[in-house]
């Protein structure tokens, strides 16, 4: 289970890309890296028959019992 930050994984990319104003050339760079290798990560733990779950950190802290839920989801049908 990964619960990632919003800006440090990139959550609405294309429009948040747009909104960065100081040393943009470092943070798109930084973001693009961070989404590239959370693509990376799932796909090989994936691979290795994990089940990955990814939640945004504030949709965590909104709905914590929903998320809660779906890790015991996924715990009792492995």
């Amino acid at each position: 289970m990964f619960v990632d930050g919003e800006f440090w994984h990139g959550k609405d990319w294309e429009q948040r890309k747009a909104e960065i104003k100081g040393n943009r050339e470092f943070w798109i760079a930084k973001i693009e890296r961070n989404i590239q290798r959370d693509m990376e990560v799932t796909g090989c733990l994936k691979a290795e028959g994990w089940a990955v779950l990814r939640f945004w950190s504030n949709d965590v802290v909104k709905n914590t019992g929903c998320h809660a839920e779906k890790v015991k989801e996924i715990i009792q049908t492995r």
